[in-house]
């Protein structure tokens, strides 16, 4: 295929594809995304299953703070949630980014949990 005809198709395509998708709006074709309400709806308001474990989860955590380690990881897995020491004496630790609402993040200073978080 010659050189000039190539570039004359690809032009062609780029402005065709320009037409149909960036520029609907020129046509009458509407924006599909959908627009925010004025006020929230219900389900934006109450927390969902997901973020009543978490903040079940942190709650339980939030009395950890000042125990000893070992008593601490004790009654976290009694409960049933898991851990991982995120922070040691103010050395913080590589973690994973995912999310568990049912793990909680524990900071240790001189073997004393001194904070908490969830995830």
């Amino acid at each position: 295929m010659p050189k000039r005809r190539f570039i004359a198709i690809a032009a062609l395509t780029a402005s065709t594809l320009m037409l149909t998708t960036g520029c609907a709006w020129l046509f009458g074709q509407t924006d599909p995304r959908p627009k925010p309400s004025a006020s929230p709806s219900s389900s934006e308001t109450s927390p969902g299953p997901f973020e009543k474990i978490a903040g079940e989860t942190l709650a339980f955590a939030k009395t950890l703070i000042g125990m000893k380690e070992k008593a601490a990881t004790d009654a976290i897995t009694a409960k049933g949630y898991t851990y991982r020491i995120v922070e040691r004496d103010g050395e913080h630790f590589v973690v994973t980014m995912d999310y568990s609402p049912t793990r909680i993040n524990l900071s240790i200073t001189a073997g004393i949990v001194s904070d908490v978080s969830v995830g």
